[in-house]
């Protein structure tokens, strides 16, 4: 089986996180991984990029965090994806399949909510997964739920209450949604208990990934 990982964060891109991202590569090959999703926070999340930049600028150094995981896997032969993850109020979607240069003609996602901001997604051909749906914390202002608009949702999460990830495995399950795992990975001591799912065979680019998870060719660790 290959593993790959689906939620993790840059010290470059996410003011949350803590490890800078050849770190990151360098974990994930140590770990037995064949690729990792890099999803630092976005605009309207815990993003650690100044939001008073041009949105060129921004752009650019969010995307720093990728990039550096993206140049150290190489050496290592670890297949690295471009994401991030989307908030509005607390509600988070990461999201797939989409690239820097796509992200550099859309100033308006500074500004977008959540139901319009999943349909430009869908219309530019990316990937929506629901993260940690049943999270609370004090930012989260409510629990909100679009299986409307949802490709996938992220049953487990490793640094999720137990609760939490069981409800969203109902949830999934009630809506026939598909179901994915990740770590949400932010500092060194997330690797005692790291998540993703694991592949039958090896792909090279994040939409074999999720051709994977939609046919259930997949295994949530």
């Amino acid at each position: 089986m290959f593993l790959y990982e689906l939620h993790a964060h840059t010290a470059e891109a996410s003011k949350c996180a803590s490890m800078p991202g050849k770190e990151l590569a360098k974990l994930y090959h140590e770990k037995g991984y064949a690729g990792i999703a890099v999803t630092d926070h976005f605009y309207q999340g815990n993003t650690a990029v100044d939001r008073d930049l041009p949105w060129e600028e921004w752009v650019d150094r969010f995307c720093r965090g990728y990039e550096n995981v993206r140049d150290e896997g190489k050496k290592y032969g670890l297949q690295v994806f471009f994401g991030w993850e989307y908030c509005d109020q607390g509600t988070e979607f990461l999201t797939y399949g989409l690239e820097k240069s796509w992200l550099l003609k859309h100033p308006e996602l500074a500004e977008i909510k959540l139901a319009d901001y999943c349909r430009l997604i869908h219309e530019a051909g990316g990937i929506l997964v629901h993260a940690h749906p049943f999270r609370q914390r004090n930012h989260i202002k409510m629990i909100r739920l679009l299986p409307n608009l949802t490709d996938a949702v992220e049953t487990v999460n490793k640094t999720n209450e137990p609760r939490a990830n069981f409800l969203a495995d109902q949830y999934a399950d009630n809506f026939g949604l598909k179901k994915v795992g990740g770590t949400d990975f932010h500092r060194p001591d997330h690797a005692a208990a790291m998540g993703g799912i694991a592949l039958p065979a090896e792909v090279f680019d994040i939409r074999a990934v999720f051709q994977a998870v939609m046919a259930e060719k997949i295994r949530i660790l």
